[in-house]
């Protein structure tokens, strides 16, 4: 055993080195004989700092930085996929170096290759080709020691449910070597650091996802790893905690080296020293933020076009007779129009492409000025005030309330007195307030985006789905809208079609379904069979001759009628020629007591058979076969003698043989030890068999309630019935097959017993078929085991029934087996009784017939006709259950809401104590009021919400909310976490029920009639509620037709979704293949299709670069341009919230606590400022210039904050009230000439230091 047990340890050791498909590096089949596996080798970090460097560098690279050293270094790395004939490349060439100190930024689009770049940096891939090494140590050969200090925070939370957060550090802690005594000392100092010190204890099930998130950052960070992966670390998380998490890591870049990927713009120009930029596995552009907004502005820069192949087709400016330049720019889209556009005509490889191209390059645009418009708003004569000091400058987006302009850097030196006009003229121009932003990473990156597209437009023959295009897919334009009453049928077989394809590639549901039931039953009769031929002896057949069975025997005949002598003697030469010594007797009677007295025991052994042959009166012959009885068969032999010499006295010649074969059936009755084993195996393996098969059944809807692709489902407009009959359907079907399958091992192992008179096997499929209806997802508990209580239970019925029927099909088969005269005998006797094994085939009075049949199905404690009764009455109980629990009506609804009601009143005064309403939020909820009043349903307000009131325990997560909704209106709700946003969608989408308060839709009450109001929204859950095994295509077509669309309409409408979000590539894939960023795609494309009018979006673009997470705007802008539609929007974007929301409110502890424009809130809340200062490259290390700086700012700026001094950057926040916008620009213009700064950057309060005032007073902290 030890010596096995080292031979599994080796095997175990060398496969898991060598073995090439796991996630890993395979090492060579020869590994363990190198010399650098046992010693290790020496790192080579100037040899491939070498080789980085000597690649050719384009202009938008920033020179690598000085007085830092390399800690990890990519080169020419390699990344292709295969699946099947077909290859993707999803790194290419990557290159790049990465320094010790400081934080770079991964950037790409979703597909881009950084996750793929992390995995094979940290040891997950192998590389096609390339290396990197880190610390000097190379990937491929030096992979363990490599791995060695390394943190990482995965994409996706990889923790453990039912450990709690201390107990996550501690073991990642030990076992990255931290001494065990130190263990608390470490733990402690992360759990403060990411402060989650009040969830110390607590399990990870019970964490939010911002917890979740933070924890698997402190994995990463334990043990004082030097280099840290993070992927996505603030993924879906909300503003205060993305900003203790920016904290964290900015304290501990200076000792650490971090690669970052993030689809947050302003994450990544807050933390990335570095910054790359990804797009098709290439890296496109590397430096640092400041760099990139230089090199990006808000329009990027084109590479060369051959003029040749250029032709203006038409122009959207009076100037249509200009010439494009040779250098152009992209546009950013219908948000950045720009003076002058080029409609051109591509021509490349004989293929024509249009391409929509933006402004020359000397229109460079840094700032936007956002401009609060009043009801005397003035724009000619604004643009006139700005282009007096500003000539290049161009209209951004435009909404009811405010507008925004794009101001070029070249003449910055104006904008102080642009600012100071402004500012005394606002009256006079009609604006209310205004303020100033400037180009963020989320402008680079959109433009480093386009360059690429063009870039690989070129490239390729064919133009790419995700191009540049003139216009947007008509996805919503001439739309029918919803249908009020889609029909049925049509969702029924949708729902039908969706269970078609998930099966069709579960293969582990049809294994469930199929096979498992299907080799259990025959496991469970083939051990019956053996144990029959094990404790049952087989009865060959046997040919009853007389001398072959006993040998030499005595016998006799007799006859006195001179007339049959010749029969006699017939009868005397058959007895001879078996070799029995006959002779003639005159008495046979006499002849066998004779023999008998004179010796008892030759007598019995071999005195066997004899024959008389005599004639009646009336001349009919009549023949006696004696036998002795002692021996068996001698009866029949004796027979068989007799009719052997009338046969000859016919026939002269003929001859009988006659072979005893049992009755198969007799073999039954045998032991009763069988029956018992059989009972047993039945009970044991039926309900095994059919448990997989029910578990198999609840695996679909469970699937759709937890990721709540069933409420999607009833959103979409189908009745619950609908769509439980559609499941029930489904499963019958699959389920007939089943017990056709189930029915096959019967008539291979028992035939006779289920395949006899009576057919019990019918009985089987019957029971089985029942059993279908309580493959329902419901859950009950007894502790009775009382045959009548388990019967509540189906699977025990089933098994019950089937043991049932295999018995009366035993007791049948048996009993028929009896001739009726033998049984007859036997029922009549005086000595039956029970113990008797005949007792059950008899009658209580019989003559003849006296077999008693038991029906497979009758009301008798030996059959299946309760079990199956109550297998009936299990379905219609079970069915009518879950219909009940759809209504969402249950007592214990009713109660606990009622007792919510009473508390209601105490809870609500001490959430309230201290809260002083808005003033527009007090105005918005008298204004619903009085809607309320006078028109309960207007038309004018897509959604109308009063009162909703949600109460959990002790706390309210929505508390008295009252506001409404325009027609084409986006109204977006901003929180932290626990704010109770996601509550408030909840409840108006009926995933949870409110305490209080209404909503309505038009004419529809969602207390009054749910399931219409429910069909008037498009809903995208905050996480993605999709059905893994269908594909994206598969699902909007599902969608579509639950919502009454039908046809080619319905296909039409389907892939011009597909298209407006780059979900081409990935359409045909199932959905749980798809990367974070494209399932977000797709359930905005589920919440859009149908065109309904209210459409819910719960932080629709987590994870979702920013490329497609503005063609996502740009759709929603679109279907409420072209249908009216409108949008209630969360999200922990605010880029998101400038980009979409007419108006947004703020939630803190399920409260309003403001509500009004962007530009409202800002001017209201915040007039504060925050300034960067960039040095020039060569005085980024003096720091006697850098003080002196420091101090010229904080002496001439009151109320200067200084944040962060990091390579040669400064950022300070100017919290002082009295100085202007005109001020601060004309202070720092002067400052950049007096010091020779290379820049500066200025702009106000965001949106975000707006939330986290009010933040403050959140309860709950994430």
């Amino acid at each position: 055993m030890l010596f096995s047990c080292a031979l599994y340890v080796i095997a175990i050791w060398y496969f898991d080195a060598v073995w090439p498909w796991q996630p890993g590096v395979p090492k060579p089949f020869y590994f363990f004989l190198t010399r650098s596996y046992w010693c290790g080798s020496k790192p080579s970090e100037e040899e491939e700092m070498k080789l980085v460097k000597n690649k050719n560098r384009s202009e938008f690279f920033e020179e690598e930085p000085s007085g830092v050293s390399p800690c990890v270094v990519i080169r020419n790395l390699f990344k292709e996929f295969r699946t099947g004939l077909r290859t993707k490349l999803t790194v290419n060439d990557f290159s790049l170096n990465i320094y010790q100190g400081q934080i770079t930024a991964l950037l790409g689009d979703n597909g881009a290759g950084k996750t793929t770049t992390i995995n094979i940096l940290t040891g997950l891939y192998t590389p096609s080709s390339g290396t990197a090494s880190i610390n000097g140590l190379d990937i491929l050969t030096e992979t363990t020691r490599a791995r060695r200090g390394l943190g990482v925070c995965p994409q996706h939370n990889v923790l453990y449910d039912t450990l709690t957060v201390e107990e996550h550090l501690r073991i990642y802690a030990a076992m990255k070597g931290v001494p065990w005594k130190s263990l608390n000392s470490e733990t402690t100092d992360i759990l403060n650091m990411l402060k989650l010190g009040d969830e110390r204890t607590e399990q990870v099930k019970n964490l939010s996802h911002g917890m979740k998130r933070k924890l698997s950052l402190g994995i990463a960070i334990v043990g004082g790893s030097k280099v840290l992966f993070l992927d996505e670390p603030t993924s879906g998380i909300d503003v205060e905690a993305r900003r203790n998490v920016w904290d964290v890591l900015l304290k501990i870049r200076h000792n650490r080296t971090i690669i970052l990927t993030t689809h947050c713009m302003e994450e990544a120009d807050v933390l990335g020293d570095r910054i790359a930029i990804m797009a098709e596995g290439e890296v496109l552009c590397c430096g640092s933020p400041m760099f990139l907004k230089q090199k990006f502005d808000l329009r990027g820069v084109v590479e060369e076009l051959n003029l040749s192949d250029l032709s203006v087709c038409r122009t959207n400016h009076p100037t249509t007779n200009q010439r494009p330049p040779s250098r152009l720019i992209i546009g950013s889209g219908q948000n950045a129009c720009a003076p002058l556009c080029w409609l051109l005509h591509v021509r490349s490889n004989k293929r024509y492409r249009t391409v929509l191209f933006g402004t020359p390059l000397g229109l460079r645009t840094g700032y936007h000025l956002h401009v609060v418009k009043d009801f005397n708003f003035d724009l000619n004569a604004l643009i006139n005030l700005i282009n007096k000091f500003i000539p290049e400058v161009t209209l951004g987006n435009e909404l009811e309330k405010e507008i925004s302009f794009n101001l070029s850097t070249n003449t910055i030196s104006g904008f102080g007195d642009m600012l100071e006009e402004l500012e005394n003229r606002k009256a006079e121009l009609g604006v209310i307030s205004f303020g100033i932003t400037i180009t963020t990473m989320k402008d680079v990156f959109w433009n480093v985006s386009n360059i690429s597209d063009i870039k690989y437009k070129f490239r390729s023959d064919t133009e790419k789905e995700n191009g540049i295009h003139i216009e947007d897919e008509d996805v919503f334009g001439d739309s029918p809208g919803l249908k009020p009453h889609p029909n049925p049928l049509n969702q029924f077989i949708a729902l039908l079609l969706k269970r078609f394809h998930y099966s069709k590639r579960h293969w582990s549901i049809l294994v469930a379904q199929l096979a498992i039931p299907f080799v259990l039953m025959c496991l469970c009769l083939f051990i019956i069979k053996s144990d029959d031929q094990q404790y049952r002896f087989e009865i060959d057949s046997l040919k009853l001759d007389i001398c072959s069975v006993y040998g030499a025997t005595y016998g006799f005949y007799y006859e006195e009628n001179p007339q049959l002598s010749r029969l006699a003697e017939t009868l005397k030469d058959v007895y001879e020629s078996n070799q029995i010594n006959v002779e003639k007797v005159p008495n046979p009677a006499q002849y066998v007591l004779d023999h008998g007295k004179k010796d008892i025991s030759k007598y019995l052994k071999s005195f066997l058979v004899g024959g008389a042959i005599d004639q009646y009166s009336n001349g009919t012959l009549n023949l006696t076969a004696w036998f002795n009885g002692e021996p068996y068969h001698a009866s029949p032999m004796s027979l068989l003698l007799m009719h052997t010499a009338l046969l000859r006295n016919i026939t002269n010649t003929g001859s009988i043989s006659l072979t005893n074969s049992p009755f198969p059936e007799l073999r039954l009755y045998l032991p009763h030890r069988s029956d018992v084993i059989f009972s047993v195996l039945v009970i044991f393996f039926v309900p095994l068999a059919f448990g997989f098969l029910s578990a198999s059944f609840t695996l679909v809807p469970i699937h759709e309630r937890a990721t709540k692709a069933k409420l999607l489902q009833i959103i979409s407009g189908i009745p619950a019935a609908l769509y439980w009959i559609a499941m029930f359907f489904w499963d019958l079907m699959v389920y007939c097959i089943i017990c056709i399958l189930m029915i096959i091992p019967y008539a291979v192992f028992v035939h006779y017993a289920f395949f006899g008179i009576h057919s019990e096997a019918m009985g089987v499929g019957c029971a089985s078929v029942l059993k279908i209806i309580q493959s329902l997802p419901i859950t009950l508990k007894s502790v009775d085991r009382a045959v009548w209580v388990f019967r509540l239970f189906p699977t025990f019925s089933l098994a019950f029934g089937m043991s049932s029927l295999y018995d009366v099909a035993n007791n049948n088969a048996f009993c028929e087996s009896f001739p009726p005269y033998d049984l007859e005998l036997h029922c009549n006797s005086p000595t039956m009784d029970e113990s008797n094994p005949l007792f059950k085939c008899c009658k209580d009075i019989c003559v003849y017939n006296c077999h008693r049949v038991t029906y497979p199905i009758q009301w008798d404690k030996n059959s299946s006709g309760q079990d199956m009764l109550f297998l009936f009455i299990d379905g219609i109980i079970y069915f009518g259950l879950v219909l009940f629990m759809e209504t969402k009506v249950t007592l214990l609804q009713i109660a606990k809401l009622h007792f919510q009601k009473i508390r209601k009143s105490f809870v609500g005064q001490i959430i309230q104590e201290n809260i002083v309403e808005d003033s527009n939020v007090l105005e918005e909820e008298k204004r619903i009021r009085n809607l309320l009043a006078t028109h309960p349903f207007s038309n004018e307000e897509a959604l109308v919400v009063s009162y909703f009131t949600k109460l959990f325990k002790n706390f309210y997560a929505a508390n008295h909310l009252t506001f409404g909704i325009h027609q084409e209106e986006c109204f977006g709700l901003l929180g932290l976490s626990g704010a109770g946003k996601t509550t408030t969608f909840r409840m108006l989408t009926d995933d949870c029920y409110p305490t209080e308060g209404n909503a309505s839709i038009q004419n529809c009450s969602l207390n009054t009639n749910l399931k219409k109001f429910q069909s008037f929204l498009g809903y995208c859950p905050q996480f993605d509620a999709l059905i893994d095994r269908l594909t994206g295509r598969e699902m909007l077509m599902l969608f579509g037709q639950l919502r009454g669309l039908t046809g080619p309409y319905l296909h039409e409408k389907v892939e011009k979704l597909i298209k407006m979000t780059d979900l081409a590539k990935h359409a045909d894939k199932q959905t749980q293949f798809y990367s974070g960023g494209n399932k977000r795609k797709l359930s905005v494309a589920i919440a859009l299709i149908g065109s309904p009018p209210l459409i819910l979006l719960d932080d629709p673009t987590v994870g979702v670069d920013p490329v497609s997470r503005r063609k996502i705007w740009n759709i929603l802008s679109q279907a409420r341009n072209d249908t009216g539609a409108a949008v209630l929007l969360t999200t922990h974007s605010m880029e998101e919230s400038e980009a979409l929301c007419n108006r947004l409110a703020i939630m803190v502890n399920g409260r309003f606590r403001c509500l009004g424009s962007i530009q409202q809130l800002k001017t209201k809340y915040g007039r504060d400022f925050t300034l960067i200062i960039k040095l020039k490259r060569e005085d980024q290390n003096d720091y006697k210039i850098m003080n002196t700086i420091k101090a010229h700012v904080q002496g001439n700026l009151k109320g200067a904050d200084l944040k962060d001094d990091h390579q040669g950057m400064l950022q300070c926040h100017v919290v002082d009230r009295s100085i202007t916008l005109s001020y601060l620009f004309k202070f720092m213009s002067n400052m950049k000439a007096e010091f020779e700064l290379e820049d500066f950057l200025i702009f106000d309060t965001s949106l975000k230091q707006i939330l986290l005032i009010f933040a403050r007073a959140q309860r709950i902290s994430i």
